[in-house]
């Protein structure tokens, strides 16, 4: 997959779960071309589409706090 447009930061998350500490930086991208391929086979399996309303549970915490943020426009997430 190749990224056509500009990526949007859509938040910062301070994410202490699963016995870590994460700080991840969530971007948004509306424009790109080609399929996603898997680069890394030994730590995933497939990628996959899904509409926003029909994610998999549960989501890793951090992708929880970046979709809240896409509803709230809130930039910085500390849980």
């Amino acid at each position: 997959m190749r990224v056509t447009g500009v990526p949007r930061l859509v938040c910062v998350s301070n994410v202490v779960e699963y016995g870590r500490h994460y700080l991840a930086l969530e971007f948004g991208v509306t424009e790109f071309s080609g399929e996603p391929t898997v680069r890394e086979p030994d730590l995933i399996e497939s990628w996959q589409w899904y509409p926003l309303d029909e994610l998999p549970d549960p989501l890793f915490k951090p992708r929880q706090l970046a979709l809240a943020s896409l509803h709230d426009s809130r930039l910085l997430n500390d849980a």
